[in-house]
């Protein structure tokens, strides 16, 4: 999940701190991370968990971040059928499908499955 990647690097640049700051702050190996950056094949609920407590931003805003940087997104009242909307739902609802099924897999996540 490529695009869950480039958010967890996007926070961190935001912030201003390193790889070694978060690995620190989510207690993960620092080359656990820096998979976690590249690709999210590796990631665990417990790990997303940490991840989004680390920033304060709820489980389902960390997957909406990088698209709220853009603009504000009314998700309710969006005309999903804009061929100009398309590509950026696809990629939240990839997203969370992604994280929904992580979650299920591990028998957790039924405060994310809301």
């Amino acid at each position: 999940m490529n695009e869950l990647s480039a958010i967890f690097k996007e926070i961190r640049k935001i912030a201003g701190l390193t790889p070694t700051d978060v690995a620190k702050g989510i207690d993960i190996s620092l080359q656990a991370y820096i998979d976690l950056e590249v690709n999210c094949l590796r990631l665990s609920w417990t790990t997303y968990k940490r991840i989004a407590n680390f920033w304060k931003i709820p489980y389902y805003d960390l997957l909406k971040f990088r698209l709220t940087l853009e603009q504000e997104y009314d998700f309710e009242h969006r005309n999903y059928d804009d061929p100009e909307n398309y590509d950026l739902f696809a990629e939240v609802f990839a997203m969370y499908d992604f994280i929904a099924k992580l979650a299920n897999s591990e028998g957790q996540g039924k405060e994310f499955l809301r």
